[in-house]
């Protein structure tokens, strides 16, 4: 029919519906239009026939807007649809007619079968280039190499033109529908509070019409529920009235104030939502009248939550009331209905009037766990916090927040205790530690033993832990009573990561609030109870000092086990200053024992750190010595790692060798400021030192002479 209309120029009476997709057309050209398509029937062809002669088999697109643009003749519609016999030969037979030779291009083009030239383009300027190219207005040139539609270009420049093009044709046709109803014969005026759904439901009833998106473009859409209220208007029962849809309909909450009822937004009779497709201004479209449909009272309650709640809260708080955690109560709310919000703001009215009672019964019923073992807040309420936090109304969110911290501080006094991160108001065992000046660890460890009942652990390995006021008080207590580590080492004159051994050994007993007094005090009665106090020898030299330079930190724990069980003869000096201190040994009792417990375990090496204690040098002159290889090492696999450590020959080796400079300038009774001269006069040979190769610390060979001496001192 629209092919006949085209082709004869028919004008139509009226175009009706949307887009304007219905022609009136008189009865003369419906009767000459009926006549021509009896005598010339056209007749379909195949699809991908037409399309592999347009050369766009893959190209569905552009043959979708070449239809759209009236430039290929269809027959039928939908998957029916059939290109006529003729439509793609006389496509291309026009711009063959007017196509001029490739090479008279001045400039790039670009084939029609290019879908850049479709994209974002309107329909009305493909139609407008197409018409000009078959008149002649446009150049187009054809490729004699081609076939289809492949075989005709038109200039780049083309491009900017239908873009230019697009944005004209936009503006028009928004400057068309905005005035909708300059095309109706009534044209009634539109009221102030009236609504544009209500107003083209009114201009369709006056004109005849029997949708009203029949108009054309409406702001509402042809689905969205429409809301009314039956005592407010008559529905066009008399001329006289004043029949329309208010504006204020369309907001939240659907009630009329004057009347005091619920708004209306299904029909009573076969309960079809009240939309644009589906009612006339006066009816439904089953026939029922809509002024005659029942409504509901709304609760005074509802109405005075109103003045002090927004509406959007308290349907919030109705759909927790009606459908708990597990039934999506948020997506429950999305529906726009008038039932459903009625429900939902009737529940959450009777729910703020009662808080927070309402909201502590909701908890008792939400509660999903068995026992009287402590729980996470998120496994008993999942996915509580998370809804909190969607409130709408921040106040009532803070109140929300307030209910649920006394609820779960409440719990925590009882046998069912709620923990977690999400708990609001909950004291943390950071928050503890940092009130009692300790350490995180250490107080997570003192609850475990205090209270291992309070704890519970997650599937994720961690534990929560249940911190009330009488725990903390009892905390504080101990930590009192205790003495730290780093205070501890002062007192009995260790170092902190020395006294850290001894208690992994088991020689004094640590908690996470430190050292009691007492487990010190014993500690130390146990290092001197084999002391005497004798005279001290030459060769004595303190606790502290043998722990400094001779006793390695793996060997601390057995060492002191022996001090304890008095294999060492002990000496104490004084009674003041601390027991590492006062408490004397010989240094070759130390070392005969050292040897005799690396033969008994089979240890043959020292790590480097052992080595730079056992000759009495720096670290920096150790490396120095390894780098030049006065002092070689291998590699140990020590632990659970490769280690660089040096033999126990190795080492008798090179002190049978070599001695410290300041060593035999000690002996001769030389200072060590002439020590390098003397040693140069007396013929000594130093290996290094800080003249010769930058070391800092002389080194030499032992002499003839003093070999004697050194191999006794190390026997």
């Amino acid at each position: 029919m629209a092919r006949w209309i085209r082709r004869l120029g028919i004008q139509p009476v009226a175009l009706v519906g949307a887009r304007c997709k219905f022609s009136i057309l008189s009865l003369e050209d419906a009767a000459t239009i009926a006549e021509l398509a009896r005598r010339d029937p056209a007749k379909p062809t195949a699809r991908m026939q037409a399309l592999a002669r347009l050369g766009l088999t893959k190209r569905r697109n552009i043959v979708r807007r070449l239809v759209q643009a009236h430039q290929l003749e269809v027959a039928g519609r939908g998957a029916n649809r059939e290109f006529l016999e003729n439509a793609p030969d006389k496509l291309l037979a026009a711009l063959e007619g007017t196509a001029l030779p490739i090479a008279a291009c001045p400039q790039d083009s670009i084939p029609l079968d290019n879908e850049s030239l479709y994209h974002n383009v309107w329909t009305g300027p493909i139609e407008e280039l197409y018409e000009d190219l078959k008149s002649g207005a446009e150049k187009v040139f054809r490729h004699d190499s081609k076939q289809g539609l492949a075989r005709f270009a038109v200039p780049i420049s083309v491009l900017t033109r239908l873009s230019r093009r697009t944005a004209d044709f936009a503006v028009t046709v928004a400057a068309t529908q905005g005035n909708w109803n300059c095309r109706m014969l009534v044209r009634p005026p539109q009221y102030s509070d009236e609504s544009a759904p209500g107003y083209a439901l009114r201009l369709a009833a006056r004109n005849g019409l029997e949708r009203a998106t029949w108009i054309g473009n409406v702001d509402v859409s042809p689905h969205e529920r429409l809301r009314c209220c039956p005592p407010t208007v008559s529905f066009w029962r008399t001329p006289q009235t004043n029949s329309y849809w208010r504006n204020a309909w369309l907001n939240d909450p659907p009630i009329c104030h004057q009347h005091a009822v619920w708004l209306v937004d299904e029909c009573s009779r076969c309960h079809r939502a009240l939309t644009l497709n589906a009612i006339h201004h006066e009816r439904c479209r089953c026939g029922a009248i809509l002024s005659e449909s029942p409504t509901s009272p709304v609760s005074e309650l509802a109405l005075s939550s109103l003045k002090v709640t927004a509406p959007e809260m308290l349907t919030w708080l109705g759909a927790f009331a009606l459908y708990g955690l597990k039934e999506k109560p948020l997506k429950k709310r999305e529906d726009r209905s008038v039932r459903r919000y009625s429900e939902l703001l009737e529940a959450g009215a009777t729910m703020a009037n009662e808080w927070p009672v309402s909201f502590e019964v909701l908890l008792e019923l939400w509660q999903r766990r068995t026992g009287s073992s402590p729980s996470l807040l998120n496994v008993v309420f999942p996915g509580l916090m998370r809804r909190i936090r969607s409130a709408p109304d921040p106040s009532w969110k803070a109140r929300l927040l307030a209910t649920l911290s006394a609820y779960a501080e409440r719990s925590r006094q009882g046998d069912r205790p709620i923990l977690g991160r999400n708990t609001p108001r909950i004291t943390t065992v950071a928050e503890l530690a940092k009130r009692l000046n300790m350490r995180t660890e250490g107080v997570a460890a003192a609850i475990d033993d205090m209270a291992p009942e309070g704890a519970m652990l997650l599937r994720s390995g961690r534990r929560r832990r249940v911190i009330t006021a009488a725990l903390e008080d009892r905390l504080r207590a101990n930590v009192k009573a205790r003495r730290s580590l780093s205070h501890a080492a002062a007192y009995l004159g260790f170092s902190t990561e020395r006294l850290r051994l001894v208690g992994e050994e088991g020689l004094l007993t640590a908690s996470p609030f430190g050292l009691s007094q007492e487990d010190i005090d014993t500690f130390e009665t146990n290092l001197i109870k084999h002391a005497s106090c004798a005279e001290l020898s030459k060769g004595d030299r303190c606790l502290a000092h043998v722990l400094r330079t001779v006793v390695t930190r793996v060997e601390t724990g057995p060492f002191l086990r022996a001090v304890m069980a008095g294999d060492f003869p002990l000496r104490t000096k004084s009674e003041q200053g601390s027991i590492a201190q006062r408490l004397y040994m010989r240094i070759k009792d130390v070392q005969a024992w050292r040897q005799s417990q690396q033969v008994s375990v089979g240890i043959d090496f020292l790590s480097k750190d052992e080595a730079r204690r056992v000759l009495n040098v720096k670290w920096e002159v150790l490396c120095h010595l390894i780098r030049h290889g006065h002092l070689r090492t291998t590699e140990r696999r020590v632990g659970r790692r490769c280690s660089e450590v040096v033999l126990l020959k190795e080492l008798e080796r090179f002190r049978a060798i070599f001695i410290a400079l300041s060593t035999l300038a000690k002996r001769s009774g030389i200072c060590a400021k002439q020590a390098p001269s003397w040693a140069q006069s007396a013929g000594i040979h130093l290996i290094t030192g800080p003249t010769i190769d930058g070391c800092r610390q002389y080194i030499a060979r032992v002499p003839q002479s003093d070999a004697t001496l050194l191999s006794r001192d190390l026997n």
